[in-house]
């Protein structure tokens, strides 16, 4: 009899396995939602990166473009006809 009130002493009531039991199923969907917040803010974040890659592309495109357009080409317009000046008078 003293080992069965011995094993009934470390077995637990079903209403404390029912509490513990719902506590760690809110603490899992608790967690659960905290994944996919902090999965849908990297995602949003990866979005942001790669749309300020394609800015910063766009913008080294364009800056390329002005200096050709308003620095070599000019520069060019120049000094291509002192150069042929130049060549033709020998």
């Amino acid at each position: 009899m003293a080992q069965i009130n011995a094993r009934l002493d470390r077995l637990v009531s079903m209403d404390v396995y029912t509490v513990e039991k719902a506590a760690m199923t809110k603490d899992i969907a608790d967690l659960t939602k905290d994944v996919e917040q902090l999965a849908a803010k990297q995602h949003q974040d990866i979005a942001a990166i790669q749309d300020q890659r394609q800015k910063d592309a766009d913008r080294v495109t364009q800056t390329r473009r002005w200096v050709v357009a308003s620095v070599i080409i000019p520069l060019l317009g120049l000094v291509l006809p002192i150069i042929l000046f130049m060549a033709g008078g020998k």
